[in-house]
């Protein structure tokens, strides 16, 4: 990406953009019939950095392909390893979903994600993390909406999300 920075160092900024093109060919059942397609999967663009304080980070991702953001998150690193995130974004509890759609090795995730998962939600979220020799702890909890970032006007309730990780390697 583009990097941005002040001379005091008090904010910072990287623009990035990536795009994720697909292209599926099918041979249709025992007939000679071969169709294809090609689109573009994903194409985002993302801004993150931080202003005042390296404490005080912002992470907004917008999505070209379906025309929404996705995240619109300030992140605050308010004591040790306690991080209080606002906004929208990932909830922690599904782990395939936390995966960057970036990292994946497939341009997919398998079919059950979308059934266990809203996906973003708006909300509050807190993580810590510590060390226990070489293990390391991670824990995560969110109140959110509940409604997911394609909101349809109706008011299921609010979504309570936690995850713990225990990471020996």
């Amino acid at each position: 990406g583009y990097e941005l920075g002040s001379k005091d160092s008090n904010n910072y900024m990287k623009f990035s953009a990536r795009l994720q093109s697909r292209f599926d060919g099918t041979y249709l059942d025992d007939s000679e019939t071969y169709t294809k397609k090609y689109q573009f999967r994903r194409a985002r663009v993302k801004f993150d950095g931080f202003t005042i304080s390296p404490k005080l980070v912002y992470k907004i991702e917008y999505d070209l392909v379906n025309s929404q953001m996705l995240d619109a998150v300030v992140k605050w690193n308010f004591a040790g390893n306690f991080h209080l995130w606002v906004g929208q974004t990932k909830l922690p509890g599904n782990r395939e979903r936390v995966i960057s759609s970036q990292k994946l090795q497939f341009v997919d995730r398998s079919l059950l994600n979308s059934k266990f998962t809203i996906d973003r939600d708006k909300g509050v979220q807190l993580r810590h993390s510590f060390n226990m020799g070489d293990m390391l702890f991670r824990e995560a909890l969110s109140i959110s909406k509940g409604e997911g970032r394609k909101y349809n006007g109706e008011n299921l309730g609010n979504d309570y999300t936690g995850r713990i990780e225990l990471l020996p390697f």
